[in-house]
C-alpha cells in the first residue's frame, strides 16, 4: 500500500475496500455538513465517483 506520511499525519491511497468506510464518514451529519454536497450518498453514488477517479489517474499516467 502506498502512503505518505508527514507531520504525524498518514495518508493511504484510497482502495476499492475503503470506499464503503469513506461513503458512511462523508454521510455522517457532522461532515456532511460542511460539504458542498449535501445530499446521502449512495453505494452505487460511491462506487461511480470511485470509478471516475480511478479513470482520471490511468488518463494522467
Amino acid at each position: 500500500m502506498e502512503t505518505f506520511k508527514r507531520y504525524d499525519i498518514i495518508l493511504e491511497r484510497l482502495t476499492l475496500d475503503k470506499i464503503e468506510l469513506v461513503r458512511n464518514w462523508r454521510n455522517d451529519p457532522k461532515i456532511s455538513q460542511y460539504m458542498d454536497f449535501k445530499e446521502y450518498i449512495s453505494p452505487e453514488m460511491q462506487l461511480n465517483w470511485f470509478i471516475k477517479l480511478i479513470m482520471k489517474i490511468i488518463i494522467i499516467l
